[in-house]
């Protein structure tokens, strides 16, 4: 996650920069084309920072198991992947997953602070926990439960309705009365039924700041709506006007509502429009195919207003530049000797507490950075399932200390072995996992047999004391089309387990 950080901090700045470009390409046009450099500036930025959402969402997802079609995600859990996802944006207001029983978690910022509201099925009540900057816990209460249940609300049946991650319509939040745009994705067992409904909400305010903030002039204003006109985020300055409409009417309101003229031109992404009219000018600009976004900014200003603005506009983002590179450096430097809570929150959602390995959600995570890199260069992946012979034994007889130290042994042989690009597990007791990417022309049983004789080798010490401690390894192999990490480890997995009913140490290929 520390590296999750540094990667929001670089793409903040990549499109700050990038934003300065088209600024600066844009200076000399005629004024309807400087508003419409405001309007690529002002998209660039609300992607962005729908992105952090999306990603933060996908993130979450990928840690989300299933175990016999049950969900294996405990609040503990829950509440680091949010905590983590939280800490590394300030574009997201909260984190939430809900489940089909009726059972949900949230943990909400609530300045530098946070709170968490956590049900468990039907139950009357909740519990509610306030937590400091560093997330240690200052409070827990337990009150009755009077909100709406999870499942009836508009972002869960947006997920349902969907077998992708989503970006929802604005709606009315139950819990603060705001408008609020959320990214959700419904997490599904192999029968296609939701094990959990998992999203979060990105932050008004700060949205609202992103159409505030750029220089446009005066008398210019920037809004977000979708493509059918409904109000997502207005300025800042707007905010009260917003809630007093959403106060009488109980709904999200549109653009009109607020007197703002629509501009209907049916665009298509990456479309814009712009007008003139008795000094008045208008922009609607939407939002690009990419993005996957169905909004448009619409941007009004009045003739004259704009030249400046674009000037002023290139100043700022130059300013802003340098001020982001100096926080994402403070950043890392001030991450890097606090040594707090974040790591170890990292080290304890990401990796095995004896060994340092990855556990199993990182492995998956991982994986998809294996498959990116076989999409790119070709070559095969080769996934092997490592189980050590007889551990069991060396528990009974020599002790739990002996145990882990041969674990400890096989982990290191692991680590030094395995290449910077490739990944070691330890998934469970005395099982392991390690994805390779090799070349096509490499056998893949000699590979997988090369990584036996280093872990056996590892392992000379139990085998000393006549306890006839080894190891098995399943292989499976992936050359064409898409890769499936979790099906790759079950089908190793398969062949170590009708191997070992026959022999143990050796090496399996499923398939043979």
């Amino acid at each position: 996650m520390f590296w999750a950080v540094i990667a929001i901090l670089v793409v903040q700045i990549s499109v700050t920069i990038a934003g300065t470009v088209v600024a600066d390409r844009h200076m000399d046009s005629a004024e309807l084309d400087g508003l419409g450099s405001v309007g690529e500036l002002t998209a660039a930025k609300v992607e962005g920072f729908a992105d952090v959402g999306v990603q933060a969402v996908a993130a979450a997802s990928a840690q989300f198991e299933l175990s016999d079609g049950e969900p294996v995600f405990p609040y503990t859990a829950a509440a680091q992947a949010s905590y983590l996802q939280l800490s590394a944006s300030s574009s997201l207001e909260a984190m939430f997953i809900a489940y089909p029983d009726g059972s949900f978690y949230v943990l909400q910022r609530t300045g530098t602070w946070f709170t968490s509201l956590s049900r468990r099925g039907e139950s009357d009540t909740v519990t509610e926990t306030v937590r400091g900057p560093q997330f240690g816990i200052v409070t827990v209460t337990t009150r009755p439960f009077t909100a709406s249940d999870a499942r009836e609300r508009e972002w869960y049946s947006v997920a349902a309705a969907s077998d992708h991650l989503e970006i929802t319509a604005p709606y009315v939040d139950a819990a603060t009365g705001v408008s609020i745009v959320s990214a959700v994705n419904a997490v599904r067992g192999d029968d296609g039924e939701i094990a959990a409904v998992i999203g979060a909400d990105l932050s008004a305010d700060e949205l609202s700041a992103v159409l505030s903030d750029l220089p446009y002039g005066e008398e210019t204003e920037a809004f977000l709506v979708t493509t059918d006109g409904t109000l997502v985020s207005a300025p800042t300055e707007r905010s009260d006007e917003v809630a007093s409409v959403i106060d009488e009417t109980g709904s999200v309101p549109e653009l009109s509502a607020l007197g703002v003229q629509i501009h209907d031109g049916g665009l298509v992404p990456g479309g814009v429009a712009a007008r003139e009219d008795s000094g008045h000018l208008s922009l609607a600009y939407r939002l690009s195919e990419e993005s996957g976004l169905p909004w448009v900014i619409q941007i009004a200003t009045t003739d004259g207003d704009v030249s400046g603005a674009v000037v002023a506009l290139r100043g700022t983002l130059l300013w802003a530049t340098a001020a982001t590179t100096v926080i994402a450096v403070a950043m890392v430097v001030l991450t890097m000797l606090g040594k707090g809570s974040f790591f170890r929150l990292h080290r304890a959602a990401s990796s095995d507490p004896l060994t340092g390995l990855s556990n199993r959600p990182a492995l998956l995570l991982r994986g998809r950075d294996v498959a990116g890199a076989h999409a790119r260069n070709g070559g095969q992946v080769i996934v092997c399932v490592l189980d050590l012979d007889n551990f069991k034994t060396l528990n009974d007889v020599c002790g739990h200390v002996a145990g882990d130290e041969a674990l400890v042994g096989v982990s290191a042989a692991l680590r030094s072995w395995i290449r910077v690009d490739e990944v070691a597990a330890r998934v469970g007791g005395d099982e392991f996992v390690v994805l390779l990417h090799r070349r096509a022309q490499d056998d893949a049983r000699c590979v997988a047999a090369e990584l036996r004789d280093v872990v056996s080798a590892a392992l000379v010490r139990c085998r000393e004391r006549g306890l006839g401690v080894g190891v098995t390894v399943g292989v499976a192999v992936h050359t064409s089309g898409r890769l499936h990490v979790e099906e790759l480890i079950e089908q190793a997995d398969a062949a170590l387990v009708e191997g070992k009913q026959a022999s143990k140490g050796s090496v399996y290929l499923a398939g043979e």
